[in-house]
């Protein structure tokens, strides 16, 4: 049945150190793991949960391993206030911020990835996130309901209150990246949250401020998928709207409050996804790592039945 699994055809999907776990990996064990889903690309997934980043990129390129993206910034690292780690007041001032979005453009080019997916966090005012966390945990025990669609409506409506005064930080932090390092792409990845930054309104916004040509979209599907479920913006929007600004894109199916399930495993429509995303842009498979390597070569097939690689 995976025959074709190593066919030249799937260059464009890549597989998603997030199956390896949240752990220090060796060059020979995300070889290890290519080969045995059967891909030859690889992207690093929140790489900065892995040990020592720096020495591990090096290390991939002689070992015949291609990288295609890897991210800066992530859901989990958020300024004092907590705003986003990229555009908090405090990181801007001191230029953390900037120098994190060098530090993986640095790593990018190490490694010969063109990508750079920028995973800007949440705001969190008013016990956004806290409402959002209880949100999620009763759709595990409840299912999605009328009720709690009109919650979510309401913490989207008191993130985008706030959001734009973050959005000129974010602009200028763009603008000053892009024209510093112009042979990487910065994609800025689809809210992994209700409070996610940017949401839909925000991120057209920014893309139609920041016009330089290695700026762009990162569509993240069971992201997109969480946030229609949740009745707070259509799945397809978000790569049909800048489908010209799109460069890539995460595939991981999801379920009721379930995100990084295999593409098949759950609700994600990705037949819709493969006619919303421009031909030819890279993909990664990001799949959490409890699924077993036979589940994962499953979901390669199903995406390649469902249109998106050839």
């Amino acid at each position: 049945m995976f025959d074709g699994l190593l066919d030249s055809r799937l260059m464009s999907l890549a597989l998603s150190t997030l199956w390896l776990g949240d752990r220090s990996v060796t060059a020979v064990q995300v070889l290890a793991a290519m080969r045995e889903i059967g891909l030859r690309e690889c992207a690093l997934s929140r790489f900065t949960s892995l040990k020592d980043p720096e020495r591990l990129l090096p290390t991939l390129r002689p070992a015949g391993a291609h990288v295609l993206a890897l991210e800066a910034g992530s859901p989990e690292s958020a300024g004092p206030g907590g705003e986003p780690s990229l555009v908090a007041p405090q990181a801007v001032a001191s230029g953390r911020a900037l120098k994190e979005m060098a530090r993986a453009a640095a790593l990018a080019r190490t490694a010969g990835a063109r990508h750079v997916v920028l995973r800007f966090g949440d705001l969190d005012f008013q016990q956004a996130r806290e409402r959002e966390d209880e949100l999620w945990a009763k759709v595990r025990t409840q299912g999605m309901s009328e009720a709690l669609r009109q919650e979510a409506a309401a913490i989207a409506r008191l993130v985008d209150r706030h959001s734009d005064a973050f959005l000129d930080r974010a602009c200028r932090l763009l603008f000053a990246a892009c024209r510093a390092e112009p042979e990487v792409r910065f994609a800025i990845a689809t809210p992994a949250s209700l409070a996610g930054f940017p949401n839909q309104r925000v991120l057209s916004l920014i893309l139609g401020d920041v016009r330089a040509q290695n700026l762009g979209y990162w569509h993240d599907t069971a992201a997109a998928w969480r946030l229609e479920a949740a009745g707070v913006s259509p799945a397809g929007i978000w790569a049909g709207e800048h489908a010209a600004r799109t460069f890539g894109a995460a595939l991981h199916d999801a379920a009721g409050a379930e995100t990084n399930l295999p593409p098949g495993a759950g609700e994600v429509d990705f037949r819709q996804v493969a006619d919303s995303l421009p031909r030819g842009v890279p993909l990664v498979l990001e799949v959490d790592s409890r699924f077993p390597a036979a589940e994962v070569k499953l979901a390669v097939a199903y995406l390649r039945s469902a249109g998106l690689c050839h």
